[in-house]
């Protein structure tokens, strides 16, 4: 992880009258998707935490961030993030899959979670971002 996020693992946005955004975590190696994936969920007002550019990163954040949520990427520099899925199914926090693969990808046991083809449009997830947060 690089020194310069602006919101690590463990760290806290600044306190505001406002509403607190929903923290979204974003796990995406590829530099530009991540920077317009950041930019769609800012403008659908969530924050975005990361981007998770490794595994290694996105399991760092799903283990201990105060995160609401997550948008995965399936295949990150060539590993699979199943294993951040399970941490963050594990700490009950809904995430969905943002990928240029098919359906095959993703495991039988995980196969209810929505999936978003790239490139995605802001509506669909918005949408599906709205979708785990209605009844809370």
């Amino acid at each position: 992880m690089t020194a310069n996020r602006r919101h690590g693992p463990g760290s806290m946005s600044p306190s505001s009258n406002r509403t607190p955004r929903r923290r979204i975590l974003v796990v995406e190696d590829d530099a530009l998707q991540a920077r317009l994936l950041c930019r769609i969920l800012e403008r659908l007002e969530y924050e975005a935490v990361g981007p998770a550019g490794s595994i290694e990163d996105a399991l760092s954040y799903a283990r201990v961030a105060p995160i609401d949520g997550g948008v995965l990427d399936i295949n990150v520099r060539e590993q699979s993030s199943l294993p951040v899925a399970e941490v963050l199914r594990e700490r009950k926090i809904p995430f969905l899959f943002l990928t240029g693969y098919g359906s095959g990808e993703i495991p039988a046991g995980l196969g209810r979670v929505v999936r978003l083809a790239k490139p995605v449009e802001p509506y669909r997830l918005g949408t599906a971002l709205a979708s785990f947060f209605r009844d809370s």
